[in-house]
């Protein structure tokens, strides 16, 4: 299934346009190029597909392997090094990015498997949850027009990026636009006990 949607949308030309519309040519007159170049090929998506957010998903999420180099079968990458190479793989599209830190906590134990360290722990709340900041979207002029598509395509890339490092991370959500120039994803730690687990480990 996997490979036959990725197949479809390199045939329909889907793919491969999103990754190398990134960069335009200089000057205005290439400026206005890519810009009109860019709303024909987000006029077409929307309209060949009948579910375009999950095609440009998908797409991000081809990519993301693609780009990812895996790890040798026998090595295993923890939630630290996984965010890591994320990172740089995001940093190498032209984003800038940044791991926020968790909220503050109350006073007490942290949950069985959670972190408080900010750094150590990349960001990360009692929950396993990690925000990770990302600015200077290098294609924001277009992603402005129509985040649908355009940040389903990162996000589908972030997703793509973990599931080949085969890092305990899911790379749940994307919010475009915190700020005019900050989108915000938002990481799950998926190695880590449930809250149910935990009970169960206490009462026992």
């Amino acid at each position: 299934m996997f490979r036959a949607t990725r197949t479809a949308l390199v045939v329909r030309g889907f793919v491969g346009r999103f990754v190398y519309s990134a960069v335009a040519a200089e000057g205005p007159d290439g400026a206005r190029s890519f810009r009109l170049l860019s709303d024909i090929l987000l006029g077409v998506v929307a309209g060949a597909v009948d579910d375009p957010v999950a095609a440009a998903t998908e797409a991000g999420r081809s990519w993301g392997a693609y780009l990812t180099d895996a790890p040798a079968p026998t090595e295993r990458i923890g939630a630290e090094e996984g965010q890591r190479r994320l990172r740089a793989t995001l940093e190498g599209m032209g984003f800038v990015t940044e791991a926020e830190a968790p909220a503050e906590e109350p006073a007490g134990e942290p949950a069985v498997g959670a972190s408080r360290d900010g750094a150590g722990g990349g960001g990360e709340d009692a929950e396993g949850m990690r925000r990770l900041r990302l600015h200077r979207c290098p294609f924001r002029e277009v992603a402005q027009r129509r985040p649908d598509i355009i940040c389903a395509v990162h996000l589908g890339l972030m997703r793509g990026t973990v599931d080949t490092l085969r890092a305990p991370l899911a790379a749940e959500s994307l919010e475009p636009f915190v700020t005019p120039h900050l989108c915000v994803a938002t990481l799950r730690r998926t190695d880590l006990p449930t809250g149910r687990e935990v009970r169960d480990t206490l009462s026992g």
